[in-house]
């Protein structure tokens, strides 16, 4: 997993709520708020900034699944080394800008091909999806009570939208517009 935004650390919920041996990568203070989230669904937090992603795969091993929510694609790429045989990843950030990458295309195919690996983005699911995603938030709140609400760390009322969409706080995971009713109804 990289990336601990709400996307990354929803998905680390999912995964431990099904058993997996959860890893998550970013480059944040462990103290911080994404990462003290992960650590209290039991996952593992790595920090980026000590394990660059081309080091993962040798100092934890082959991954069988890696979920890409940076939206950076040297990480998103550089990962690709961690994937392990028959593995699955799953790109969910969308990289911005338009940075220049290289990257060996044949060596890529070969080694997707030969290891039988399977890569793949999402950004959108079907209404099965949605009621998987609603049981999971209820196994969640039976296993670890509030904790899936505490991903909001930051509410603002809809007059000041701005202030949600501009910089945001070293201690935000995901920032919340709140709308009402003007009539109060």
């Amino acid at each position: 997993m990289a990336g601990l935004g709400p996307i990354g650390l929803l998905a680390a919920m999912a995964l431990q709520l099904r058993g997996a041996e959860v890893y998550g990568l970013d480059v944040v203070d462990i103290t911080s708020p994404r990462p003290q989230w992960l650590l209290d669904i039991g996952g593992q937090y790595v920090d980026g900034r000590q394990l660059p992603p081309e080091r993962v795969e040798a100092s934890l091993g082959p991954m069988d699944l890696v979920f890409d929510a940076t939206g950076i694609a040297a990480v998103e790429f550089n990962l690709l080394d961690a994937l392990g045989p028959n593995g699955v990843y799953v790109l969910t950030g969308i990289p911005g800008g338009d940075r220049p990458l290289q990257v060996p295309g044949a060596e890529l195919i070969r080694r997707l091909v030969l290891s039988n690996q399977v890569m793949l983005g999402s950004v959108n699911a079907a209404r099965d999806h949605l009621q998987l995603a609603v049981d999971d938030l209820a196994q969640a709140q039976l296993r670890w009570g509030d904790h899936a609400a505490r991903l909001i760390t930051h509410r603002h009322p809809s007059t000041d939208f701005a202030a949600a969409l501009a910089g945001h706080p070293t201690d935000e995971i995901k920032a919340l517009i709140e709308w009402s009713d003007p009539k109060g109804d």
